[in-house]
């Protein structure tokens, strides 16, 4: 996709972003979007989980939730999930 947001030039006269969105079936807002950066906080509490789970594979949100509280961070179960290496459906038990 990025190889096809590279390819429209704003500056066309000849066809509007529309139209070259168009062509190259892709939506207009791939144009516009870009992704918010992941904030530090985050990115420590996913690196903490990460090295835990290399050895913990087995553990679920609740261990996670216990983890990350006594490395200072008070998260709740949802949290964890969300910031689980796979997403939400990493952690099922």
């Amino acid at each position: 996709m990025k190889s096809s947001i590279m390819m429209i030039k704003p500056q066309s006269k000849a066809l509007s972003i529309r139209q070259q969105c168009a062509l190259l079936s892709m939506w207009r807002s791939n144009c516009y979007y870009q992704p918010k950066q992941e904030k530090s906080k985050n990115l420590e509490m996913i690196l903490i989980m990460d090295m835990h789970l290399l050895n913990h594979f087995t553990e679920g949100v609740v261990s996670m939730v216990y983890l990350l509280a006594g490395a200072g961070f008070l998260v709740g179960q949802k949290d964890s999930q969300t910031l689980s290496p796979d997403g939400p459906a990493d952690y099922l038990s």
